[in-house]
């Protein structure tokens, strides 16, 4: 009859992999107590893993409207709208995560992302190097950032912000890696 222990077998459901028992034992808890933000978030995520972006969504927006605010469940469902193709949306919750947390690595890096999915690289490169000052060990970022210069054409600046990340991280395997197919081209 604990809302609390049907949404903690649920995460273990989670941390296995099995993501259909996990929603199971997350609208469990749910039937409980329908407000238990961290339990809606959690179902969120689990349909999320299911690619059922509909119920994913309906459950995040909820964690929002009765939750405190948080840039981590904003960035959760910035990203659902982003795969279901809603990207105005999608660019929104992403700008309200950061509203929460200007340093919010991942939702500077899915905001980046987006622009680079839109056609605005401009934007998507100030994005990354925006993530890159104020979250420095996110390799994603500096990933992303070179990805994007390679597309371009830009090598140097490719190669300019591995090596950064190598400043940043001497033992970066990434940056290595990237840094070793740069000099193979």
């Amino acid at each position: 009859g604990s809302p609390e222990v049907w949404n903690n077998l649920g995460g273990v459901a989670m941390a296995q992999g099995d993501y259909r028992t996990a929603v199971t034992h997350f609208e469990k808890a749910l039937s409980l107590n329908p407000d238990l933000v961290f339990a809606l978030v959690n179902a969120g995520q689990a349909y999320s893993r299911l690619n059922d972006n509909s119920s994913a969504e309906k459950y995040l927006r909820r964690a929002i409207e009765i939750g405190e605010p948080d840039a981590d469940v904003a960035d959760q469902l910035g990203l659902i709208l982003a795969r279901s193709g809603r990207t105005t949306e999608a660019k929104s919750w992403f700008q309200k995560a950061l509203a929460l947390d200007r340093a919010h690595a991942s939702a500077i890096n899915n905001l980046g992302v987006l622009y680079m999915m839109t056609g605005e690289p401009n934007e998507a490169i100030a994005a990354f190097r925006y993530g890159i000052s104020v979250a420095p060990r996110s390799e994603r970022l500096y990933q992303n950032l070179a990805s994007l210069y390679l597309r371009q054409g830009r090598r140097d600046r490719a190669r300019a912000v591995l090596e950064q990340l190598l400043e940043v991280d001497p033992s970066s395997e990434l940056a290595q890696k990237g840094l070793l197919e740069l000099n193979r081209q």
